[in-house]
């Protein structure tokens, strides 16, 4: 399996504090996920208590055997 940043989740990921371990595992095993007719799935984590219990939402797309994260943001 696979992960590929885009340009601007590659910029979210070096300009503000977010774990890649984090967005992985959103990906993997989240909390919630809502999936898009666009073919776009949104998952959402509760964080780990360093973040106060917020959300961390991963908007990305699956495609031949490829996570392409589009972009992440707290809640």
């Amino acid at each position: 399996m696979k992960f590929r940043f885009t340009h601007h989740a590659q910029y979210r990921l070096y300009t503000r504090i977010y774990s890649i371990q984090d967005i992985k595992h959103t990906i993997l095993k989240p909390d919630f996920e809502n999936r898009l007719q666009d073919g776009k799935i949104v998952s959402n984590k509760v964080s780990n208590k360093a973040c106060n219990g917020k959300i961390l939402r991963v908007v990305y797309v699956y495609e031949q055997n490829t996570y392409i994260i589009l972009s992440f943001y707290y809640l």
